[in-house]
């Protein structure tokens, strides 16, 4: 694994709490791969964020990584490959944001209320918007991207609706929850891009909350 990545994966650590692994335990070759994947991984998702999937090469990542081109596809197997684990780390972080700010209230649908907020604040993060709503169904094909979608934000929505079913939270207790969910998730899709092209976007981010609060006030019981 070159230093460069093991700087990368030496920072993800840092960011997430995690601890290095036991110097008395040598790592695995699948360690050793996974390693590689995540750093790579992160190395991309730098590019792919702020020039977009297009103006992004494998070679100039292959280059940072001190890795040749080969060997960034043989574990990807194509550019595509590659944007697709960025597009699945990114997601999975955001969704981690999202349950963290749900976790914090007792409420069914407060919490889905707070996590939909999270979903919002990704207008204001260029790099997270350009890979998840911008280049994300362009690249991967409308099914694919929906099925990701559906395993990460659409997915964690759609649990936290029924939670709010389950609870009696809902006026409608006959309400599809599945369709609720995509409704809700093609506003907020919307409202990504409305705030993000806004000259004023903290406004337009309070704006859209307010939107979000009312739509949800009309679910309650």
């Amino acid at each position: 694994m070159s230093e460069r990545i093991r700087q990368a994966a030496a920072a993800e650590r840092g960011r997430s709490g995690g601890r290095p692994a036991s110097r008395a335990r040598p790592r695995t070759n699948e360690q050793w791969s996974a390693a590689t994947i995540e750093g790579l991984t992160r190395l991309a998702r730098r590019d792919f964020s702020r020039k977009g999937y297009a103006a992004t090469t494998i070679e100039r990542i292959a280059e940072r990584a001190s890795l040749t081109k080969g060997a960034v596809y043989y574990h990807f197997g194509s550019k595509e490959g590659l944007f697709e684990a960025v597009l699945r780390q990114v997601q999975g972080d955001l969704l981690a944001s999202i349950e963290a700010r749900a976790g914090q209230h007792a409420d069914p649908l407060d919490a889905v209320r707070a996590g939909c907020e999270v979903f919002l604040e990704m207008a204001t993060n260029d790099d997270l918007r350009q890979i998840v709503l911008a280049d994300g169904p362009n690249v991967l094909g409308w099914s694919k991207w929906r099925a990701i979608d559906a395993e990460y934000g659409l997915g964690s929505l759609k649990q936290g609706l029924l939670a709010c079913r389950e609870a009696g939270a809902l006026a409608a207790t006959d309400v599809d929850v599945d369709v609720l969910a995509h409704w809700l998730s093609g506003a907020m899709n919307e409202a990504v891009f409305l705030i993000a092209e806004s000259p004023n976007r903290p406004r337009a981010l309070a704006h859209a909350k307010r939107a979000l609060a009312v739509l949800l006030s009309g679910l309650a019981r």
